[in-house]
């Protein structure tokens, strides 16, 4: 079994507990076998990339699967990466003190999807802060960010902007020809109760709604999704 196989971490890291996403860098440039070169490069690109959790420690079950290649090939990273992002992103939505300030927090699992649908879905910002170079496929191609946006910039774009999001991306005739879009596509009836989770957090601020409640005509407020409070730096 591969969770059983500890070969890469014996070999090359002393068989430590406790391995730094560096560590993992420094062995990958290092290493003189082509073939374990190349797993502990998949290791860095699970772990630096797909879902980057803490660069202090990775998680050294990814080296166990990486050294079964038929193992790591077939293992659902699409999934786990997905779904570190939506917890990321929920994590971030509540991320605020008992005085409203938004406190810091970081994004994992890949947020870089997460920038270029927000791009596809709201096209002023992406006209607004990137360049769009062509529509292909995959559509993260299509975005190209010469520089970091202060986050003031953005949250006065957003405030002095009537934004209009798109409510479904329709598949392009590449992406019909993929295997994996029926399920990314979301017919009317269907159910996410993780993108549920998510809409209602931002929306609402976790407060209950609908039922039977009287509506004393003003909306609810969803708490604010932005970057560090305290640090004014770029992002």
């Amino acid at each position: 079994m591969a969770l059983g196989k500890h070969r890469l971490r014996e070999r090359w890291f002393d068989n430590a507990t406790h391995i730094s996403l560096n560590k993992l860098e420094n062995v990958f440039i290092n290493c003189d076998d082509r073939r374990d070169q190349y797993k502990l490069g998949l290791a860095l690109l699970i772990e630096g990339v797909l879902r980057p959790m803490d660069r202090k420690k990775i998680n050294i079950e990814t080296l166990s699967l990486v050294d079964d290649l038929e193992v790591c090939y077939d293992y659902p990273w699409r999934q786990l990466s997905f779904s570190t992002l939506l917890w990321s992103l929920l994590t971030a939505v509540k991320s605020t003190d008992r005085g409203g300030k938004i406190r810091q927090y970081t994004i994992y699992g890949f947020p870089m999807i997460f920038q270029m649908w927000i791009y596809e879905v709201c096209p002023q910002i992406g006209e607004r802060f990137v360049e769009k170079l062509q529509t292909t496929y995959p559509r993260i191609l299509n975005w190209d960010a010469h520089h970091q946006v202060h986050r003031t910039t953005i949250l006065e774009f957003l405030n002095s902007t009537e934004v209009v999001l798109l409510p479904i991306l329709q598949p392009r005739e590449e992406e019909v020809e993929q295997p994996y879009v029926y399920s990314l596509y979301v017919p009317d009836d269907a159910v996410d109760v993780r993108v549920d989770a998510l809409v209602h957090e931002f929306v609402y601020g976790g407060q209950e709604c609908g039922g039977d409640e009287e509506d004393d005509g003003e909306e609810q407020g969803g708490q604010e999704f932005g970057g560090r409070e305290e640090d004014d730096g770029e992002e």
